[in-house]
């Protein structure tokens, strides 16, 4: 009887092993005898699970003892394909673009088109740079000689902040990690942003946190030297011919966080202490138009009736005779290149 049972067991056993082929060398379970892959297991490990954050990264022991250095490390997901065969790399948009604008466009193109396999503490990588590559697990994560460092799951890295905007800033937890990142929240500049040329205005941050200091940007006009880092109240004249930004930036020991603000000259006011500043004459014009400018040298421009530039000159300080005997008769928009226009007509 009990023989007979063993028999029976043989036989159920036989169609399950020859329905079990794995032909190809990269999976854990390849068997030279077989002939076909569609058993093949190219994932048998314990060591982490393959739905983890996966990161590629260059061993870096002074900032991190076991030189896992999170905050700069790059996302590179170990994958299953879900039409079988072996493992592959989800290169991460913001990887790609890093590895690419730092010139390392072969090893992004290598990440993205390798074979992988991982059997027990062995990363089996098929490089089409590097051919197929061994990397031994180091308790961490598996090194990678010719990168010169590793690719490491999730789980190895310690809990912790890794973003360098963070005031809990840490290097070495996994940059997935943002859950305990305390940030700055940007505040609120509380202030006129409708402004007048010649004015001084005074800005206020509000909702800076305890002892923060504050440094200002702005090409709106010229910050004094003393309320850079001090208090979170700005005063300067504003001098400037179009919009920009007043940005004010709020600094803890180890953290900042940068809020902006856009000023808008008011045009009236702008235009009219720009035209107290010159004069044009006779106007119509036949061939020279007179201009009388209180300024500083810089080019105008005469504008058709379309807006296209017809005609450019350079206005010097006090008075300027401009021939205009080569424009065609018309009106036309004449005026600094980025400033105010008045309209003048020219005869022939």
């Amino acid at each position: 009887m009990n023989n007979n049972l063993l028999l029976l067991g043989a036989f159920v056993l036989l169609p399950v092993a020859a329905f079990a082929q794995c032909a190809d060398s990269l999976a854990c379970n390849f068997d030279p005898a077989s002939q076909g892959t569609e058993a093949c297991i190219y994932f048998d490990t314990d060591l982490f699970g393959i739905d983890e954050i996966d990161f590629i990264g260059n061993y870096q022991f002074e900032e991190c003892d076991n030189g896992l250095t999170g905050w700069d490390d790059l996302e590179v997901d170990l994958f299953a394909p879900t039409g079988g065969g072996p493992l592959a790399l989800n290169v991460s948009d913001f990887a790609g673009l890093i590895l690419i604008s730092s010139g390392l466009e072969a090893l992004y193109a290598d990440l993205t088109t390798a074979s992988l396999s991982v059997c027990g503490d062995t990363m089996h990588y098929v490089s089409t740079v590097d051919g197929e590559l061994s990397l031994g697990w180091d308790g961490l994560g598996f090194e990678n000689p010719v990168l010169g460092g590793y690719m490491a799951p999730e789980s190895s890295y310690p809990s912790g902040c890794a973003n360098p905007e963070a005031c809990n800033f840490e290097p070495c937890p996994s940059p997935a990690d943002t859950a305990s990142c305390e940030l700055l929240e940007p505040g609120t500049i509380v202030g006129d942003t409708l402004v007048a040329n010649g004015t001084a205005y005074t800005y206020t941050y509000e909702g800076g946190q305890p002892e923060s200091t504050y440094v200002y940007y702005t090409a709106c006009g010229e910050v004094a030297e003393d309320e850079q880092g001090g208090d979170n109240v700005v005063t300067f004249v504003f001098d400037f011919p179009q919009d920009c930004e007043l940005c004010i930036e709020e600094n803890q020991p180890t953290c900042s966080v940068l809020t902006c603000l856009t000023l808008t000259p008011d045009a009236t006011n702008l235009v009219a202490a720009f035209n107290a500043r010159w004069s044009i004459g006779p106007n119509p014009a036949r061939d020279v138009l007179n201009v009388h400018f209180e300024g500083k040298a810089e080019q105008w421009a005469f504008y058709d009736g379309t807006g296209r530039e017809v005609q450019q000159v350079t206005v010097q300080p006090g008075n300027n005779a401009i021939s205009v005997s080569g424009l065609a008769q018309g009106t036309y928009l004449f005026g600094p290149l980025t400033g105010p226009k008045r309209q003048v007509q020219i005869l022939d």
